[in-house]
């Protein structure tokens, strides 16, 4: 059987013979085609994704058919639709079977096309064939949300409680899947975020406590945005206005209170104002804190006054809870804190009249003066007020003493100045003034009386009272007979007693000697005092740190025969211890003398008996 599609030209051979002679010829059979075959699609079915925002132009499938019969050609066409306006999206190229984009897609309008495509050849009798081509579109985020309404308006009551909701915003994104998912959000106007809204169903909720005396209106701005990979968003403006309700509580203005004033007001003195708002008449009245009924408040405006007279070194600060009731007996509590301002009232007092100190004579200067040689001098003063009012301000009144020392002014330390000489001025004694900081300035009511004492330092050479001492001893003489006394003096207290005295030179042979507390020269060897007629000695006194010299010249005489005597050369007496009693213990006579002569007696070697 002839087959076009299988050989369309035959080439013959014919030979002919008459059993001598062979012929040969050629015939050639062109097979005619007849059209006995559809053409045939790849697919029954063809099924593309495109996206939504794919440019116009664009291919979208190129569809692939066979046919049997090759010699032929074939067309393309969009036959059907399932939705009419599909023909008119997109078309076909009739000679390859490119289907192009001809209109924008628009998921939201048509989520898939369906479309029937056919294929047709040119044999005779034409055949034609068919398949189904769907086209589904996929979304692109080209929609924003939209919310249902422009303006969203409510009231709210100031005392709702938290959570409570106040209003649900919706809208709607005609967009697929993630690029059609809404979350919402408060974009401005949330002020002290007094409200919260569910991100996924758009309830508007009370975040926070109310009060409509500090916000009685807010305007929210809501915004919707979507989950596409480039989100959009659309807002809405919310107006919520605060009410109060017939039967709310009485709320205060301010769940707490503050101020200050100062003490010593006249009683009835404002204080502060607090106040409270509800739909009926209010009571206010004072439950705590006034401590010995300090204040009142007017019950119908909420003022509060004083009653008694402040004083801030008695109270500096008071808590009060006021509590205000309305016609129903509901009752609302706030605190109010009133603090007691220092009025300098009050003079500073000294802790005690007199204060007493010392200090060394060689201190050096700004050395602090000390009490009993250990702590420093500090003049003490007290002052009932505070602050400003309470800082104390000390001052030396008297000139002279101001020369030698300073007091310092915060403190009431004091120091030295200047040099101080115990010799000059053993001790000083001046007055301290002490006042406060405060406006009116105000100083204690007596002064302090104040006295410095000088100690004295051995910071003076002794001194004889003569550099030269002229003295004579009459032959014979005796031991312990004084020759003289000689006297030295230190400016020093309390030196001079320490003064000791001694003989330094000329008295080698120990002719005499001296009391080294008293400076009285006396004979030690009196035999041997005749051998020279003129002895000098050196004398010096010393108070241990500084000494001094003088020369005491002592000449040898024998005494006249005079025709005097004693009647004894020995006298001997006797006297009972710790008589008290003044009475003769001896009477010495002398011979030779004339009649109602007078004569002069001494003790040659005198003691302190």
């Amino acid at each position: 059987r002839l087959d076009w599609e299988r050989q369309a030209d035959y080439n013959l051979t014919v030979s002919v013979t008459d059993g001598a002679f062979l012929v040969y010829t050629h015939v050639h059979v062109s097979v005619i085609d007849v059209n006995e075959q559809r053409p045939e699609f790849s697919s029954p079915e063809f099924q593309v994704e495109v996206p939504e925002n794919i440019s116009l132009g664009s291919q979208i499938i190129k569809l692939n058919v066979t046919d049997s019969d090759k010699a032929r050609k074939i067309f393309y066409s969009l036959h059907t639709a399932q939705n009419p306006s599909s023909l008119l999206t997109f078309k076909i190229n009739p000679m390859d079977g490119t289907i192009t984009l001809r209109q924008k897609l628009d998921r939201e309008f048509i989520s898939q096309h369906i479309i029937t495509v056919a294929v047709k050849d040119t044999g005779t009798p034409s055949k034609k064939n068919f398949a189904r081509l769907v086209i589904d579109v996929q979304d692109h985020n080209d929609h924003a949300p939209e919310f249902l309404s422009q303006l969203i308006q409510t009231r709210l009551h100031e005392t709702a409680s938290i959570g409570t909701s106040v209003v649900q915003a919706f809208a709607v994104d005609t967009d697929h899947g993630e690029n059609g998912r809404i979350v919402y959000s408060i974009l401005s106007g949330n002020i002290g975020n007094s409200f919260s809204i569910d991100s996924e169903l758009g309830i508007l909720r009370v975040a926070r406590q109310l009060d409509m005396t500090v916000q009685p209106e807010y305007m929210l701005i809501l915004k919707a945005s979507d989950h596409g990979q480039m989100p959009l968003s659309t807002t809405v403006p919310v107006h919520i206005l605060l009410t109060m309700a017939d039967s709310a509580a009485p709320r205060f203005v301010h769940s707490h209170y503050a101020t200050e004033v100062y003490e010593n007001q006249p009683i009835g003195h404002f204080i502060i104002h607090v106040e409270a708002r509800s739909q009926s008449s209010l009571f206010y009245e004072i439950t705590e804190g006034n401590t010995d009924g300090m204040f009142q408040i007017n019950p119908s405006t909420g003022i509060i006054m004083t009653k008694q007279y402040l004083d801030f070194e008695k109270t500096r600060f008071y808590n009060l809870t006021v509590q205000v009731s309305n016609m129903v007996s509901v009752k609302a509590h706030a605190t109010v804190d009133i603090h007691i301002l220092d009025v300098n009232d009050n003079a500073p007092k000294f802790d005690k009249s007199f204060f007493e100190g010392n200090i060394s004579e060689t201190a050096a200067m700004g050395s602090l003066i000390l009490v009993n040689n250990s702590n420093p001098l500090v003049i003490k003063a007290t002052d009932g007020d505070s602050g400003l009012n309470s800082l104390l301000l000390y001052e030396i009144l008297e000139d002279h003493a101001k020369k030698f020392f300073t007091i310092d002014s915060s403190t009431g330390a004091i120091r030295t100045i200047m040099g101080l000489d115990y010799e000059s001025q053993s001790f000083f004694e001046f007055n301290v003034r002490v006042s406060d900081m405060g406006k009116p300035r105000l100083s204690a009511e007596t002064t302090a009386n104040v006295k410095i004492h000088i100690k004295d330092e051995n910071d003076s050479p002794p001194i004889f009272e003569h550099e030269d001492y002229n003295e004579a001893v009459l032959l014979p003489t005796f031991a312990n007979v004084t020759v003289t006394t000689v006297h030295a003096s230190d400016p020093d207290l309390d030196i001079r007693s320490q003064l000791k005295y001694s003989i330094t030179g000329g008295n080698e042979a120990g002719l005499f000697s001296i009391n080294a507390l008293s400076g009285r020269v006396f004979v030690q060897k009196p035999k041997q005092i005749g051998s020279s007629s003129q002895h000098n000695l050196d004398l010096t006194v010393s108070d241990g740190t500084f000494t001094d010299v003088c020369k005491l010249n002592i000449a040898v005489k024998k005494s006249d025969n005079s025709g005097l005597a004693f009647s004894k050369s020995r006298y001997y007496a006797t006297v009972l211890e710790n008589t008290t009693k003044s009475d003769v213990v001896l009477v010495v006579n002398v011979l030779g003398s004339a009649l109602n002569e007078n004569l002069e007696f001494r003790l040659l070697n005198p003691s302190d008996m």
